[in-house]
């Protein structure tokens, strides 16, 4: 069995890339990011229900290895996928947005009460967007070594307290920190739970 590892390429004729990787753990944080995210939601309220233009849009996968079989099959896997939006007119520098533990570009793309994400924000603002969905995790599910995803399990209770949203400490009810930036209402807290993704590739977990 033979295995290679593929370097990212290049697309769409892009001579520079200036990454600005927004982790996910910083757009629900109770300060910085959070009140950045904030103020970015109410200066685009009245454009919020105006049509999002795009020159063009697409996707495309990045790095990754081929396995190669004893009898010449190929399986490639480990790459990244990512999803770009470029409006007329764009900046000169893209943003790329890398989404943080347990999520995938959902991250960006909508917030859990249903307005713009940061992808919309942006592009609104003139930015081309990339949004990454990291090896193993969303769209990028397909990896070369195996792992079992395990059964359900509560763990809820852990992501709601490394999001920064609060402390939730079972069998008591979450308690979310004053004046934090995430919506209150149940509604919003079951959408961010249904976007929270497993790693499908056991290479992505320490020891692995």
């Amino acid at each position: 069995m033979r295995i290679v590892t593929i370097r990212p390429f290049r697309t769409l004729h892009i001579d520079w890339l200036v990454v600005v990787i927004i982790l996910g753990v910083c757009t629900l944080t109770p300060t910085g990011c959070a009140d950045e995210q904030s103020k970015a939601a109410t200066n685009e309220g009245a454009t919020q229900q105006e049509s999002v233009l795009l020159a063009t849009q697409g996707s495309f996968a990045f790095g990754g290895t081929v396995v190669t079989g004893d009898n010449g099959d190929t399986f490639h896997g480990d790459h990244g996928y990512v999803q770009y939006q470029i409006p007329p007119d764009a900046r000169q520098y893209p943003l790329v947005m890398w989404h943080g533990g347990g999520q995938f570009s959902k991250t960006y793309e909508t917030t859990p009460d249903g307005r713009d994400g940061y992808q919309n924000i942006f592009l609104r603002r003139g930015f081309s967007t990339y949004i990454i969905d990291q090896p193993g995790r969303g769209r990028a599910g397909r990896a070369t070594t195996g792992t079992t995803v395990p059964d359900a399990s509560f763990g809820e209770a852990n992501l709601f307290t490394i999001f920064r949203l609060g402390v939730w400490t079972p069998p008591s009810p979450p308690q979310f920190f004053p004046g934090v930036q995430f919506p209150l209402d149940q509604a919003s807290l079951d959408q961010y739970f249904r976007q929270i993704t497993p790693d499908t590739g056991s290479y992505l977990r320490p020891g692995g």
